[in-house]
């Protein structure tokens, strides 16, 4: 078992396109364009991914993490064909938290 933890000021998310398209996956975009708490979501996704590096202990190409809700809204991650459930993501004023753990 791994477990990774990272934090993201808000403050300083840019929401210019190269940004996004570096940070999401396709498969995320459609749901940032829609939101209206734009940089709250891009920081919780780019520290939930962190999260998951840190957990895996090897780089990985961020747009490669497609980071999906439950009906619930709990966070979830699917990458290299696998679904990883130890995910969770916190928010307070300006930062965003998330930790992963992965067996």
């Amino acid at each position: 078992m791994a477990v990774g933890i990272d934090l993201v000021n808000v403050n300083r998310i840019k929401e210019d396109e190269a940004f996004v398209s570096h940070i999401l996956a396709e498969e995320e975009r459609d749901a940032y364009y829609r939101r209206s708490d734009k940089k709250i979501y891009l920081a919780s996704r780019w520290a939930i991914k962190e999260a998951f590096i840190k957990a895996l202990g090897k780089g990985v190409s961020y747009d490669k993490i497609i980071v999906c809700n439950e009906v619930n809204g709990k966070p979830y991650i699917k990458y290299g064909g696998q679904v990883y459930k130890g995910v969770s993501v916190s928010h307070e004023k300006d930062y965003s938290v998330a930790i992963v753990i992965v067996d």
